[in-house]
């Protein structure tokens, strides 16, 4: 055979392996990714650590989506054993605690602005709308270092998303300036064109799946410390922004015992209410916010004219934090609140 026929054989021969192999270029993957949408639903299953200051906190966090916008969230805190969903509905977003029967209710477009690490959709957005985005390969893996784009945390710089040939989530971490992990997420599981029950995003069923005898385990727990837990001494938060200071201390009487308001003036003044934990939050189907990650639990950020305020509960406490401040200065102030001495 001629020089040139083998040339061409052996040409042709390395695309056939090359393709064969599965190995694409940066713009391919890229385009293949920006062509997903979110019509296919899936489940996926992941463990995220998160490091606030010292602390380091596990989560477990399981995924159900099921278009055009319908999302279950479980995020389970490994420490406190405490399960918080995330939910959205036709009715709305929910931030649902069941094993103290509660919940609260919002108007949201979550998490369209608020992306998630956790997230298919926030990964595969990030991938593609970073026209710097770094690649490499490793491997059966995909490996993009982009931008990082929470809001919440200015802090977090970077982010390391580790996809497999199929596109599936392996591994992400964001980083801070220095290249260090603040949060890290391990995917194990990831089921594309899942299917769901008809009632799988339904709040009262979410509420009422916790489990008869988790339910009933806890019911007896709680009748236990009930008059141990009924009144709220008060935490104060080891963050408050410059020229911010505690002004006043009130007691607050409650359906479920004495609570606390704090009152910090200056040039950023809050309030900071902390009462025993109630089993609804009144808000109303027209209260627009934001669920927020916390460390340690998920709250729910409103939107109040010129100010914002933010819910969470956590060790049988409603915390109740409310002023002028950015979203930013909230959450450090309500980070910061967790592991305080009692006042």
């Amino acid at each position: 055979m001629p020089r040139s026929g083998w040339t061409i054989t052996l040409v042709v021969t390395l695309v056939i392996v090359l393709v064969g192999c599965g190995m694409k270029s940066e713009e391919d993957i890229v385009e293949d990714l920006r062509a997903q949408s979110n019509e296919n639903s899936y489940r996926s299953h992941a463990t995220m650590s998160v490091q606030s200051g010292s602390e380091q906190h596990q989560y477990d966090i399981e995924v159900w989506y099921q278009p055009p916008h319908y999302y279950r969230v479980a995020l389970k805190n490994a420490a406190q054993d405490v399960t918080q969903i995330i939910l959205r509905n036709d009715e709305g977003v929910f931030v649902l605690t069941p094993q103290d029967d509660k919940h609260f209710r919002f108007q949201s477009n979550w998490p369209d602005a608020h992306g998630q690490p956790y997230l298919y959709q926030t990964l595969v957005q990030s991938i593609v709308e970073d026209d710097n985005r770094e690649f490499e390969k490793a491997d059966d893996s995909y490996i993009f270092n982009v931008a990082a784009n929470y809001k919440q945390n200015q802090a977090l710089k970077r982010q390391q998303i580790q996809l497999n040939k199929d596109y599936e989530p392996e591994r992400m971490a964001i980083l801070d300036a220095d290249g260090e992990p603040l949060v890290e997420v391990e995917f194990d599981k990831f089921e594309m064109g899942a299917n769901f029950d008809s009632d799988a995003f339904d709040m009262e069923r979410n509420m009422k799946d916790w489990g008869e005898e988790t339910a009933e385990a806890l019911a007896t727990d709680g009748e236990e410390e009930t008059s141990e837990k009924n009144d709220v001494g008060g935490l104060t938060p080891s963050y408050i922004p410059e020229g911010t200071q505690l002004e006043s201390e009130f007691k607050v009487a409650g359906d479920k015992g004495e609570g606390v308001l704090f009152r910090y003036g200056g040039d950023k003044p809050f309030t900071l209410l902390q009462q025993p934990a109630t089993q609804t939050v009144p808000a109303t189907a027209a209260a627009v916010g934001e669920p927020v990650h916390l460390s340690y639990a998920v709250g729910v950020l409103l939107e109040l004219g010129d100010q914002k305020q933010l819910n969470w509960t956590y060790d049988g406490v409603d915390f109740q934090l409310k002023g002028a401040l950015t979203e930013e200065e909230l959450v450090q102030v309500a980070e910061s609140i967790e592991n305080q001495s009692t006042k």
